[in-house]
């Protein structure tokens, strides 16, 4: 006997279309295509398919320290048109089922430890570059960012200098890939 006034969760969900037409892709169906830098010649596409992101697993596993309650809000720094920034911004979060948070605007230190503030993220990615200005030019630290708990770069060297300073100020490490 149903509770007066209750809702029967299976029946609605069965009344309800599908909000978007579900593609049975296979693994080797393409999924999507960046761009080389060109440092040999004029850039070309290359062209990843649908089990790129399962090769990308063993990284995502092991670089990020994703919340096991599945609450990750991830942030990063760099523009999408890289593959570093598209793998793990956005395709290896996403596929994890985590948070993204995306900004394509001003790029400052301040800007960046105010929008991981009001975003409340806890995995901050960037270059090396930027966690050196956000030392130099902020006074952030772990007391004014206590949410954020795990940080990643890659794409230059990470120094000795940034990795201690960071470590000292924020109280965890940069993982460089």
């Amino acid at each position: 006997m149903a509770t007066p006034g209750a809702i029967d969760f299976e029946k609605e969900l069965a009344a309800k279309a599908p909000a978007l037409e579900i593609h049975n892709s296979k693994a080797d169906d393409p999924a999507y295509l960046v761009y080389t830098s060109g440092t040999t010649g004029y850039p070309k596409g290359v062209l990843h398919s649908q089990q790129a992101l399962m090769g990308r697993l063993p990284a995502a596993t092991h670089w990020f320290d994703f919340k096991t309650d599945g609450d990750d809000r991830i942030m990063h720094s760099g523009k999408f048109n890289w593959t570093y920034v598209l793998g793990t911004a956005m395709m290896d979060p996403l596929y994890h089922g985590k948070t993204v948070v995306v900004y394509e605007g001003e790029n400052s230190p301040e800007r960046w430890i105010q929008l991981i503030a009001a975003h409340r993220c806890n995995i901050f990615i960037g270059v090396p570059t930027i966690f050196r200005q956000i030392l130099q030019k902020t006074h952030a630290d772990k007391t004014s960012l206590p949410q954020l708990t795990h940080a990643m770069c890659a794409g230059e060297h990470l120094t000795d200098e940034v990795l201690e300073n960071w470590i000292n100020r924020f109280g965890f490490p940069i993982y460089e890939g």
